[in-house]
């Protein structure tokens, strides 16, 4: 049900970027566009660590989740962008890289607890928070409705990286 819901979202999304305008949104759009695609490539690059370096199955299982649902975001976003003539940045930001660079030299447990520090429970709810903020005051109608699309994707990575963090603690 959650991955039907997630798909629905994803293909609204998809659909509504479709109709967007060619007018530039504010400069406070502009920017929540460009940081939800820094957020969103540590999120996809940080994942692929953890299906490849990861131990723990449940680990693994949630980064697989976080890959494809963020490559799913990523493309809504990357046509929106677009539409909007916002120049995304490609790859992650200098922080990112630099935690990127940190959590590639973790191995074994010491990984997979890295990794849910990195890109778990407190990572997904500040990418929540973010959509949330852009999807009540966006002032582009149509960067307003992709993140009002996108917020209950987030809320599920939300749950499931606090399941995840919770289950790797037992």
């Amino acid at each position: 049900m959650n991955a039907r819901c997630i798909a629905l979202s994803l293909g609204a999304a998809i659909c509504l970027t479709a109709t967007v305008h060619a007018a530039a949104p504010a400069a406070a759009d502009a920017a929540f566009l460009k940081e939800a695609a820094l957020d969103g490539q540590f999120d996809i690059q940080s994942s692929r660590l953890a299906e490849r370096l990861g131990q723990n199955e449940v680990v693994k299982k949630y980064a697989a989740q976080m890959v494809d649902d963020n490559r799913r975001i990523e493309n809504a976003l990357k046509k929106l962008a677009m539409d909007k003539k916002v120049d995304l940045p490609v790859g992650p930001g200098d922080a990112h890289h630099a935690a990127l660079k940190k959590l590639s030299a973790q191995k074994g447990d010491a990984f997979d607890r890295a990794y849910m520090e990195q890109a778990g429970p407190k990572r997904q709810a500040a990418s929540l928070k973010q959509f949330q903020q852009a999807a009540a005051n966006a002032k582009d109608k149509d960067v307003r409705a992709f993140a009002q699309e996108m917020v209950p994707v987030l809320t599920d990575h939300h749950t499931r990286a606090v399941e995840t963090a919770a289950a790797l603690k037992k």
